[in-house]
């Protein structure tokens, strides 16, 4: 008989290896217990641990559902080789058709902070503060997952601090992204773009506001200029060469 009822155990111990079948570049293990019945269509059910907290996982035919709950932020984005920039616990809902690969995808988190990184030390370098010591009570995420495009609104608030992204756009296929990263401190937004793959994103200026506002009185011929990209390749010499290309960009 084709009908199968019964238990199952999965284990991938190198997720590389499913790059052909994946089409993307995940990293680490995958460890599943769960149920298939294939008696009338396909469904199947599990739970995982791999990421910290459970994610538990159900296919029905063409359509899988993935939620995870209390899982770790960091360890998910890693997994999925994206630069793991946040770090806190992680509660969300994917639905994916399989046949049509397009889906959507919510999450949500109470209390996430930046981790310490090329990516933060250019915020705070930008704005003037350790990003890293904020912790950001509200946090949520909403991604319409389209054949080609992931489209995806971000937003996390703390009480003195915003990060707001919206109509973000991610490649599928090339793994980039490109989205306007909107800062909102007190009476102030500034307006940073995201760019590059995802394994490495990139962080400009868009108008150079930030600095450009506290040295517009200072600046008045090229030569200046010229004096404060010395100081900044003298000051971050040690730094990344992303934070320094951020920097300069703004002059």
């Amino acid at each position: 008989s084709k009908n199968f009822n019964g238990e199952y155990q999965l284990k991938v111990p190198n997720l590389k290896l499913f790059k052909s079948l994946t089409h993307y570049n995940y990293r680490g293990s995958l460890n599943i217990n769960g149920k298939i019945d294939s008696s009338e269509k396909l469904h199947l059910n599990g739970i995982s641990s791999d990421w910290g907290g459970s994610t538990v996982y159900s296919l029905d035919s063409d359509i899988i559902n993935i939620k995870t709950i209390d899982t770790d932020l960091s360890k998910i984005m890693w997994t999925l080789n994206i630069m793991p920039l946040l770090n806190g616990k992680l509660q969300s809902n994917l639905i994916y058709n399989l046949s049509t690969k397009e889906g959507r995808l919510k999450a949500s988190s109470k209390n996430i902070s930046l981790n310490s990184g090329s990516f933060s030390e250019a915020l705070s370098i930008l704005l003037h503060k350790d990003i890293t010591q904020y912790h950001f009570k509200e946090t949520l995420f909403d991604a319409r997952i389209e054949a080609e495009t992931i489209y995806f609104d971000f937003i996390a608030k703390s009480p003195s601090i915003v990060l707001d992204i919206k109509d973000g756009k991610i490649d599928r296929q090339r793994e980039h992204i490109d989205a306007i990263l909107r800062i909102s401190i007190k009476n102030n937004t500034y307006n940073l773009k995201i760019t590059g793959s995802l394994k490495n994103m990139k962080l400009r200026s868009v108008t150079g506001q930030i600095l450009q506002r506290r040295v517009s009185k200072i600046i008045k011929n090229r030569n200046i200029k010229k004096k404060i990209k010395k100081v900044i390749n003298k000051t971050i010499k040690n730094k990344s060469h992303n934070i320094k290309t951020i920097l300069e960009g703004l002059f």
